[in-house]
């Protein structure tokens, strides 16, 4: 009865007292407490074990693996309230399920991020999101290829737009579509994670049409410099709704479209500027891009806190070791080449992948490269009509290649890729998309046919390929096709080496 209480034991005298019979009585602590609390119950629990027969009692001390001699007396000493074994043992006997309760959770549980940054990146996110609250302060994130640079910004940013009112935007500036996609994918996968609200995305690059600026309230925008440049007056709608705006390329701001963009959009928008790095410092000063960036970001350098940041990168196999040659190859274009917008244009790049003295000295180099190595290379093409024909006149040569180009669908690019590696081909055309060491990992050699003057484009074709390979042992060949267009000859010579950017 003490275990129902006196008002229980009241109520039943008035609405059942026929129950008051220890069958029903204990039929109905049962009731009260559940079978599991009912086992929980010490008080329940010595009952019970007082109506066990010795025989009983001997069954169940040899499930709790203790003497079975004297049950009665052994059962009474047995920890059952913080011994989860024994508790889970005593529920098996009398068949019982435990409760859904947290009675046995755990006191500590990890909880794993399934957005995960690495330490130096943890450490950069933390100094960039402080550095953009304020809404008119700017920061360049300066780092290595391999460091991880594009997870780091995009979760600064989109952390900093969860909590923005509705009507705001953050704009990432590349060029090329592959850079473009790059960003894309990350930003939405980050969102994914992060993300406060449904937002959308536009893709103002490629092939996708442009939207009306002036339309653009609320969202993520993706955009190549070369589809705005010559908008000012959508630019300066744009920029009235922007909170952050991304430069995927600091060293753009050297260039007269990229930096009239962002002129424009801060005529009458007040927002942040992130800019982007992964040259050494003594590239930036080899190139006209040193004033432009100190000029914006004097002060406010995000970089890995270390002595040697790519000892710290490659010690954590984050990227492999390379070695850069620069070879000169023959040509019968103009000397030096010069680019007309913030890039190679189309044609420019067109005319130089029909170079016939161009495409001899080439397919020299890559098929003496191809024999001379027992793993694969990969070779980024001109074009991708460049990269078509270097795999068809391969094999023609006698050498299993493929061609994988920004063309393709990225399910295409995926099937294509997986196809190489179960063939065990040599030798990989590459144009306008990416592949990392991790998909092709025992890659020996890279040939670079795609003269740029973007840092970010040449640092994401090298950084990609060195990141993943895990054979630290063997460092990374890159044959670099010297076409003589000078900023990409100081942005090739710069990719082995590295220093931080005092501004």
């Amino acid at each position: 009865m003490a275990l129902l209480g006196e008002a229980t034991m009241a109520l039943l005298t008035r609405v059942g007292s026929e129950a008051i019979v220890p069958s029903g009585l204990a039929e109905l602590v049962v009731h009260i407490l559940g079978e599991s609390g009912a086992l929980d119950d010490p008080v329940v629990r010595s009952l019970l074990f007082e109506k066990l027969t010795p025989e009983e009692g001997q069954h169940l001390c040899e499930l709790l693996m203790v003497a079975t001699y004297a049950p009665a007396t052994t059962l009474s000493g047995v920890e059952f309230d913080n011994d989860r074994v024994n508790a889970d043992l005593l529920r098996r006997y009398f068949n019982v399920a435990a409760d859904g309760g947290d009675a046995f959770a755990e006191p500590t549980q990890n909880a794993t991020a399934d957005h995960q940054l690495r330490a130096h990146q943890v450490n950069a996110y933390r100094k960039l999101r402080r550095l953009i609250t304020d809404p008119t302060a700017s920061a360049l994130v300066h780092m290595p290829f391999g460091a991880g640079k594009l997870r780091t910004v995009a979760t600064a940013v989109l952390d900093l737009y969860r909590g923005e009112a509705d009507g705001r935007l953050i704009v990432w500036l590349s060029i090329g579509e592959a850079l473009c996609d790059e960003v894309f994918d990350e930003l939405h996968a980050v969102w994914q994670q992060l993300g406060s609200r449904n937002v959308t995305a536009f893709r103002v690059y490629g092939r996708h049409p442009t939207p009306d600026l002036d339309k653009i309230d609320n969202g993520i925008v993706v955009a190549d410099v070369e589809k705005l440049f010559d908008n000012e007056a959508g630019l300066i709608s744009l920029g009235q709704r922007t909170r952050a705006l991304v430069l995927g390329d600091a060293e753009l701001l050297s260039n007269p479209r990229a930096a009239g963009v962002v002129d424009s959009m801060s005529r009458e928008g007040e927002f942040s500027v992130i800019g982007i790095s992964a040259s050494p410092a003594s590239v930036i000063k080899a190139r006209p891009t040193l004033q432009a960036l100190a000029g914006k970001f004097s002060g406010a350098c995000v970089s890995i806190e270390a002595d040697d940041p790519v000892a710290l990168l490659r010690a954590a196999g984050d990227a492999d070791p390379i070695i850069v040659e620069v070879m000169k190859i023959a040509s019968a274009g103009p000397d030096p080449l010069t680019a007309t917008g913030v890039d190679l244009s189309t044609e420019e790049m067109n005319e130089i992948s029909r170079d016939v003295e161009r495409n001899h000295a080439l397919l020299e180099v890559v098929l003496t490269e191809a024999r001379a190595s027992a793993t694969p290379i990969v070779f980024y093409a001109t074009t991708a009509e460049h990269a078509r024909l270097f795999a068809g006149l391969l094999r023609l040569r006698g050498m299993r290649a493929a061609a994988i180009t920004g063309e393709m669908s990225p399910q295409q690019r995926s099937l294509a890729l997986q196809k190489f590696v179960a063939r065990s081909d040599k030798v990989l055309c590459l144009h306008d998309c990416f592949v990392s060491g991790a998909e092709i990992s025992e890659v020996s050699t890279a040939i670079l046919a795609r003269p740029t003057t973007s840092s970010a484009l040449i640092n994401e074709m090298v950084g990609r390929l060195a990141s993943g390979r895990g054979h630290p042992e063997n460092p990374l060949r890159i044959v670099v096709a010297g076409d003589p267009l000078p900023d990409y000859l100081v942005l090739a010579q710069g990719l082995g080496t590295w220093d931080a950017l005092n501004i």
